[in-house]
């Protein structure tokens, strides 16, 4: 088997190309991310609205629930409180219906100390009924360094572009031209 050229750049390019358009997906969503959490409409994508939703009908259901133990107890026992909403009667039936959304929300507020998504808001899952600063700038924070990881990436992937390219051109045409004539050689000759 003779050596290609192009089957040499090949092994050289794919594996550069692959890396830097995975790298480049994830660049780019981690932008849009932090975009989209940054901004002025927040609950305005689709994502960020479905997460709004979410928020808004377990915040009536805390709402409600709070209401119901207030209301039913007496002069004497007045420091009844609800621990969570999870703990509402109805929480099991809105988490079979915005599980993810309800998920993603309860892990924000264990990570870090806020509540709502796009606007400020009282903690549901965490430390009940405390307000604190809202999530979505909060996340889009911490997604600031897999951002800058991924811009490094692709820079580095870009140099690695030019090595080889200096490689391919440089070393890879006389490396298959003198293996192409040491097979010539030793070839019998019909």
């Amino acid at each position: 088997i003779r050596p290609q050229t192009w089957l040499v750049a090949g092994s050289l390019w794919i594996p550069i190309v692959a890396i830097w358009v995975a790298a480049f997906t994830y660049w780019l969503r981690f932008w849009l991310s932090i975009h989209v959490l940054s901004s002025s409409s927040c609950g305005e994508s689709s994502i960020s609205g479905g997460l709004e939703q979410a928020l808004v009908s377990a915040d009536t259901l805390y709402e409600t629930c709070r209401g119901a133990v207030r209301s039913s107890s007496t002069g004497h026992n007045s420091s009844l409180e609800v621990t969570g909403v999870k703990e509402c009667p109805g929480f099991d039936q809105l988490a079979s219906e915005q599980a993810a959304a309800l998920h993603f929300l309860e892990s924000l507020e264990m990570r870090y100390p806020c509540a709502g998504f796009c606007k400020d808001g009282r903690r549901l899952f965490e430390e009940p009924g405390r307000w604190a600063p809202a999530c979505a700038p909060m996340a889009a924070s911490a997604l600031q360094a897999p951002l800058r990881m991924t811009s490094a990436l692709l820079v580095y992937v870009l140099l690695a572009a030019a090595c080889v390219a200096t490689i391919q051109f440089t070393f890879v045409p006389p490396l298959v031209q003198r293996v192409e004539d040491t097979l010539l050689q030793r070839a019998p000759m019909v």
